[in-house]
């Protein structure tokens, strides 16, 4: 079933769920449907604000429940814990309003701050500024994409046409830098581990 048809059926639960799950594809996706008349957008980013916070204060939750061992038992948070204590020595809230943004940290962090006793209160306040900017960013994110697609297909505007391919090269770009990170971590870990 492809978005559209999961929008047609469950419509904002399925940006919910979607942004709870998965993350921002499902919320730029929502963003472009909300430019075609499909959803409507404060609501769009309503659902999307809810999912994220409800997955970030649900892995918080878990962190403070089971504490560090949670961590250490799954190797791929274990592997981030210390960019996350460096990025929040260094940051403080401000890393905690913007911790989503930042790709391969979204599940430790909250997880690591729930098992370090980190305030609730402070935590859900901080993390709800977080989700609200993150939803805003990905659906405008996604408006402008649809808009810049039915520009370039219905051939209106040749400066719509001219942003969109901009945007598609440069979605093209940090596709192609963020494998080629991924796959220099994986290697540099194979190596660690080879050496240990």
């Amino acid at each position: 079933m492809g978005f559209e048809a999961l929008i047609a059926r469950w419509g904002y639960l399925a940006v919910a769920g979607g942004a709870f799950l998965e993350g921002e594809t499902v919320v730029i996706a929502a963003g472009a449907l909300a430019n075609r008349g499909l959803l409507w957008m404060p609501f769009a980013v309503l659902a999307a604000f809810v999912g994220s916070l409800a997955n970030d204060q649900l892995w918080f939750f878990l962190g403070r429940r089971f504490g560090r061992a949670f961590i250490a038992a799954r190797p791929k948070l274990a592997a981030r814990t210390a960019r996350v204590e460096a990025f929040m020595s260094r940051w403080g809230a401000l890393y905690v309003v913007a911790f989503r943004f930042l790709y391969g940290l979204r599940t430790v962090t909250p997880v690591l701050l729930g098992a370090s006793g980190y305030g609730v209160k402070r935590f859900l306040l901080l993390n709800a500024t977080g989700a609200a900017l993150w939803a805003l960013s990905y659906v405008l994110i996604g408006w402008g994409v649809g808009r810049g697609a039915q520009a370039l297909f219905t051939g209106k505007s040749m400066w719509a046409q001219g942003a969109a391919l901009v945007a598609a090269l440069i979605g093209v770009v940090a596709i192609v830098v963020w494998r080629r990170r991924r796959t220099a971590r994986a290697n540099a870990a194979r190596e660690s581990a080879a050496v240990e």
